[in-house]
């Protein structure tokens, strides 16, 4: 059963998480205005519940994020955003917003 609030549209970009000083690259798969699901390498280790701030790379804009790790697959993880600031959510309902979601 899904609890999300919020509508996720397919969108393709670069992320990057930052969990206790480790940097992880993933690809976002999808996004909404309250979480995104990613892929990452297969092997990274996260907890579920954890916190971490994110980093999307939107063409040449950064757009960064607080997040909590909400569900964990063998390389993909969810995460539901906790915070990004009145700049980031704008840059982000942009990011929706645009007509060719994956690149």
């Amino acid at each position: 059963m899904e609890n999300r609030w919020h509508e996720r549209k397919p969108v393709r970009i670069n992320a990057l998480i930052n969990s206790n000083n480790m940097m992880i690259n993933g690809i976002t798969e999808n996004i909404g205005i309250g979480g995104l699901y990613l892929t990452i390498a297969p092997g990274i280790y996260l907890q579920n519940k954890q916190s971490v701030k994110l980093s999307l790379l939107n063409k040449n804009t950064l757009i960064p994020v607080q997040a909590k790790v909400v569900r964990i697959e063998t390389n993909k993880i969810a995460l539901q955003f906790s915070y990004y600031s009145p700049e980031s959510l704008i840059l982000l309902k942009q990011l929706l917003n645009e007509e060719n979601h994956l690149n």
